[in-house]
């Protein structure tokens, strides 16, 4: 005779993860209402019926008849009851059974082994929260039959060492789990199964551990999802992004000292799965916004390595060594940062030598790894939230310089501000002992004695060495003998006569002065004047493309040069918009000779020896543009060298003796020399090449301005105005003074 029976068990796990080592069954927390037993007196569930009420399904029948009318053999039943689960989770249901047993959970069948013989079976599923029916087929054949049902929880005892969990074939955590457990929760399956019992696709998890703090401290949750995560401490939620998309995230939390527990929800709904989690004491991790640097003493990112922080991405080791114990050549670096954004269109710019590549949360997005140098400017999509931004670099040998900046795009306006350790007032006094200059037309009279009219009477010529005044006798400045004057009129004043005469360049009243040395006269940061205070050092890296559509494709032989200037800007440290403006004045938007290239040829006197000046400059012979014979085509894009009696000559003789033997080596190299007389020498703002308000501090009298006008600065923001309007995206980096 056969033994026949069954022992159901459904119970609660409210959302952990565990193994079955790590529960054990208590009583149902749920609230359960009584069983409802209809016995058939035939199989399948058929023939006279009798039905029962019971607390519990435990029945031992033997050969007896189950209850009176119902036969001892070959008859089956149905037990029902509904459960109300107060918080959603996994339960289980397991038992053993003789003759055949199926258990349906809310009309699923969830356990089926519908035939003789004796059967043990355990099924875990997942309940929502509130009421559910359960619902148990049974048949006896013959022989022996009993029956026992129970509801019991889980108790589970989490690990300080390890998370614990299950896993779901769906995105909500139903279906069949799959227990498991890992040491850390840092698990990228892509496009494969987590697990050999759960399908690859669409899968859900809920991972749980212990954590035990010895005393209050900070931490912060961090890590990154493809798709949805929920983090739970203490049941209270802490991270919640719940969509299909990859995100990094952080939360700052403290915990109490004692035991904690942590709770993750994920799922994934196609593509590329990735779930990482870290618990990280607050006090070991390098702030959001900072960089983690790691130098290596090998390319490749191999060897010895030094680790530091930065706040910025923007190193210029020349030929040094980038930190103790890494070599000056042959070094490479790491460096990698988290920053929390706003989310849109981002610009990644700037510039490297030698090879760089920027990855965007793990994707490659700047690939520049060989020899040379190279500047970038590349919009890229990016959600709100924590993004990571990692820089590899390599130096090969010679210049090694890195920058790099992820910023929004936007038209962008930061500014900083100088002290100098002298009051306006003081100032004014010093620049008005150097007579500033203007072309401001103030009124201005010389003696009629002093004037020799011409029969027009309209002009005349000095007939002496004469001051020109204003009505108030103010002195505008001198005109020599026998200077020709334009006469406007004629006015007595101070007991004399006058002409009012036509004036150029006169000095500059003192309230003028002040006007233009003030800041305080410029601060509109939205006005055109206000570019005197650009930091002309201040490289930017701007889109290439966006530079030659917009800026250079009209200006002759600068079309389609704007990697030229990026370079320039890079390697020399300048900005590219002054070098643009610069080199457009002074090649007639690139159609002088010195611009298109001149041709040339060494200098050499009556016994053949080359012919050097008093700088040691080889002298040259300028060629005719149609020479089919010279030694070089050279090209001077800054007047560098270049004077005013001595233009192309001198211009292309520099040019000669620095290489410059192409449009493209005429703009980089050339920016070094348009750079040093000014902004290298720390007047780096067009404010400050005419002002140079520090000197005023340093050497106590006004000293290297770069011009007498008083309002040549503000006159130079015109062309920076237009050209940086033409721009979509741009950094504009501002250096305001102030005065004591």
């Amino acid at each position: 005779m056969k033994s026949k029976w069954l022992v159901v068990s459904v119970f609660a796990l409210f959302m952990c993860l565990f193994t079955s080592s790590e529960y054990a069954i208590s009583k149902a927390e749920a609230s359960e209402s009584k069983w409802t037993v209809t016995y058939y007196s035939k199989l399948n569930f058929t023939g006279s019926t009798v039905q029962k009420k019971a607390d519990r399904i435990n029945y031992s029948w033997g050969t007896s008849n189950p209850v009176k009318g119902i036969p001892q053999n070959r008859f089956s039943a149905k037990m029902t009851k509904t459960i109300s689960v107060s918080s959603g989770g996994a339960y289980r249901i397991s038992g053993k059974a003789n003759d055949g047993v199926r258990v349906y959970v809310d009309g699923k069948k969830k356990v089926d082994y519908w035939k003789s013989g004796s059967h043990t079976f355990s099924k875990d599923v997942m309940l929502s929260k509130g009421e559910h029916k359960i619902e148990v087929h049974y048949y006896d054949q013959t022989g022996t039959a009993y029956i026992t049902v129970d509801v019991n929880k889980v108790a589970v005892k989490l690990s300080t060492e390890q998370w614990t969990g299950l896993f779901f074939p769906s995105k909500n955590f139903t279906g069949t789990p799959v227990s498991t457990s890992v040491k850390s929760l840092n698990a990228s399956w892509g496009s494969k199964a987590p697990h050999t019992k759960i399908p690859a696709g669409t899968y859900s998890a809920v991972y749980q551990k212990k954590v035990v703090v010895a005393k209050d401290t900070k931490y912060i949750l961090m890590g990154k999802a493809n798709d949805g995560i929920r983090i739970y401490v203490d049941g209270k939620k802490q991270v919640d992004y719940w969509k299909p998309d990859t995100r990094n995230f952080e939360k700052n939390i403290t915990l109490k000292k004692g035991t904690h527990t942590i709770k993750v929800q994920y799922y994934n709904e196609s593509g590329s799965a990735r779930l990482q989690v870290d618990l990280k004491d607050a006090s070991t991790v390098t702030p959001l916004g900072k960089w983690d640097v790691t130098f290596y003493d090998q390319k490749e990112l191999k060897g010895k390595q030094v680790k530091q922080t930065a706040s910025k991405l923007n190193y210029k080791w020349g030929t040094a060594s980038p930190a103790s114990g890494i070599p000056s050549n042959g070094f490479s670096a790491k460096f990698v940062k988290r920053t929390d954004l706003s989310g849109g269109t981002y610009i990644i710019s700037g510039g490297a030598n030698d090879g760089i590549r920027v990855y965007v949360n793990g994707k490659k997005q700047i690939d520049y790894w060989k020899n040379g140098t190279y500047t970038f400017n590349q919009e890229i999509k990016l959600d709100p939230g924590i993004a990571i931004i990692e820089v590899r670099y390599y130096d090969n040998t010679g210049d090694a310089r890195i920058q790099m900046n992820v910023t929004k795009k936007s038209k962008k306006k930061s500014v900083a501000y100088s002290s100098h350790n002298i009051t306006l007032d003081t100032a004014l006094t010093k620049q008005m002992k150097t007579s500033p200059q203007t072309d401001k037309k103030y009124g201005a009279y010389v003696p009629k004695s002093s004037v020799k009219l011409a029969s027009t009477g309209t002009s005349g010529k000095t007939v002496d060495n004469v001051e020109i005044i204003t009505t108030s006798s103010r002195v505008l400045g001198n005109l020599k003998e026998n200077t020709n004057v334009t006469i406007q009129g004629e006015k007595s004043f101070n007991d004399a006569d006058y002409y009012k005469i036509l004036t150029g360049w006169v000095n500059a009243s003192k309230t003028d002065t002040k006007y233009y040395l003030n800041p305080d006269s410029f601060t509109n940061k939205n006005e055109k004047e206000y570019y005197q205070y650009v930091k002309l050092s201040a490289f930017s890296a701007l889109n290439e493309n966006e530079l030659n559509q917009k800026i250079l494709y009209n200006k002759g032989i600068l079309k389609n040069r704007a990697d030229a200037y990026l370079k320039a800007g890079f390697k020399y440290d300048v900005n590219e918009i002054y070098l643009i403006s610069h080199s457009s004045l002074e090649t007639g938007n690139g159609t002088s000779r010195l611009a298109t290239g001149v041709k040339v040829k060494t200098k050499k006197d009556s016994k053949g020896n080359i012919v050097y000046n008093e700088n040691g400059e080889k002298e040259i012979v300028v060629l005719d543009n149609d020479a089919k014979s010279y030694e070089a085509k050279v090209y001077n894009m800054y007047g560098i060298g270049a004077y005013d009696d001595c233009a192309l000559e001198c211009g292309a003789r520099r040019a000669f003796n620095e290489g410059w033997t192409t449009a493209d080596k005429a703009i980089i190299e050339g920016a070094k020399f348009a750079a040093e007389n000014y902004i290298y020498a720390g007047q780096d703002t067009l404010y400050e090449m005419r002002w140079n308000p520090e000197a005023l501090v340093t050497k106590g009298v006004p000293y290297h301005q770069y011009a007498t006008d008083i309002g040549w600065a503000v006159k130079q923001t015109g062309s920076f105005e237009k050209l940086y309007s033409l721009l979509d995206s741009y950094t504009v980096e501002y250096d305001v003074p102030r005065y004591n």
